[in-house]
């Protein structure tokens, strides 16, 4: 296994040993009393003790530990975080775990950096450009990780089914520990799951390129290759730490590729099937993709997505108006080999979604995309909806 640090907006630190390097990190940012949420599944199974023991070589002691944590980022939960913080005088974050550990710690982070005790204080505010306090938060994602470890943009679920949407630069991790020893074995769904997600995500990164970084793209394409390459080996051998680690890295490389762009119309659509039917987030993804990519196959940006999934020599074989054409083909070969091994759900029909649902998905769509970031029209978001039926 390679191990390597990239430090950008985000520093990712990927290899064997990845979390030693977390006293540093703490130290470099002036810390020494952090406080570690994670769920309580990365508790039981002793993720939190590799943490506490990579932190004693530094001399740093976890100053509290919070692991009673929702399936999804609660506003209840938010608020008790930032009660124990501030009573415990802690100067950091450290995030283990899973989607929802790492959610409701960006969550709880944003809070604490304007000061804000409850969330319900978004109903009617906007957050501030100045922080009151520095948070320092730093990620280490276990199963597999989400791709939200790299996002900047956080969703907590309140009272009376109200959603708070964030999308702040006060969530950005510090750092991210990429480390082979903090995956878990899951079953091969899951990781199925996560595959199609990240390799849908980091494809859908150079969709308008020009309006995308130099590092979107290189996000995108290293992940890309990581998942082309890794997919397969990680569901027939997932028992074994390389591939697991591997596919962890693709994903959260993609979720950091997501991060420099602005939301398009399968993150926030994924997002209200989701919210409505309380569907898997990265399964929903996943099938939209798949047809997402049949109306978007003309678009020329698409090839540099191809060039990241093929050798150099089968992309120069394909002019550019057939390049979109070669990609569905390439998309839809690893959907099929990844299917051929678990039984993934593959329409939206299977997530118990509801046809008569698909007028009010499409317009709750549109109020967030509010046309500005992509030209979709309510018709098209129908006929994508039905498609994926």
């Amino acid at each position: 296994m390679e191990s390597f640090v990239f430090d950008n907006s985000i520093k990712i630190l990927s290899g064997i040993t990845a979390i030693a390097n977390l006293p540093f990190e703490l130290s470099q940012a002036g810390c020494d009393r952090p406080m570690v949420i994670c769920d309580e599944s990365s508790f039981r199974v002793g993720f939190h003790d590799q943490i506490k023991q990579s932190l004693s070589i530094g001399d740093i002691q976890i100053t509290t530990t919070f692991y009673k944590i929702a399936e999804i980022a609660k506003d209840d939960v938010c608020e008790k975080i930032i009660k124990v913080y501030k009573m415990k005088k802690c100067d950091c974050i450290i995030a283990l775990g899973n989607k929802s550990a790492i959610t409701t710690a960006k969550a709880a982070k944003i809070m604490l950096c304007e000061d804000v005790s409850s969330v319900d204080h978004y109903k009617n505010s906007l957050i501030s450009d100045y922080a009151v306090r520095e948070v320092p938060l730093f990620v280490v994602p276990t199963n597999i990780g989400t791709g939200v470890e790299a996002s900047n943009f956080v969703r907590v679920y309140g009272k009376n089914n109200i959603i708070y949407e964030f999308n702040t630069p006060y969530a950005v991790s510090n750092a991210i520990f990429v480390d082979p020893i903090m995956t878990d074995i899951l079953p091969p769904k899951t990781i199925a799951s996560y595959i199609l997600y990240a390799m849908a995500v980091a494809v859908e990164c150079f969709d308008s390129l020009d309006n995308s970084s130099l590092i979107c793209k290189a996000y995108a394409d290293a992940a890309l290759k990581t998942m082309s390459y890794y997919a397969e080996k990680c569901l027939l051998r997932n028992s074994e730490m390389e591939y697991r680690y591997k596919v962890m890295e693709g994903v959260v490389l993609a979720g950091a590729a997501a991060s420099l762009r602005e939301r398009g119309l399968l993150e926030v659509l994924s997002d209200a099937i989701s919210d409505r039917y309380c569907a898997n987030y990265q399964n929903i993804f996943a099938i939209l993709f798949r047809k997402y990519i049949v109306m978007q196959q003309k678009n020329k940006d698409f090839g540099y997505a191809l060039n990241s999934m093929i050798s150099e020599d089968d992309y120069s074989l394909y002019a550019k108006e057939n390049r979109g054409q070669k990609l569905l083909s390439v998309i839809e070969d690893i959907y099929q080999r990844i299917e051929s091994y678990v039984d993934f759900n593959s329409k939206l029909s299977s997530l118990n979604v509801k046809k008569e649902d698909f007028e009010a998905i499409a317009d709750d769509c549109l109020k967030v995309l509010n046309n500005d970031n992509e030209q979709v029209s309510k018709e098209e978001i129908i006929d994508l909806l039905d498609s994926c039926y």
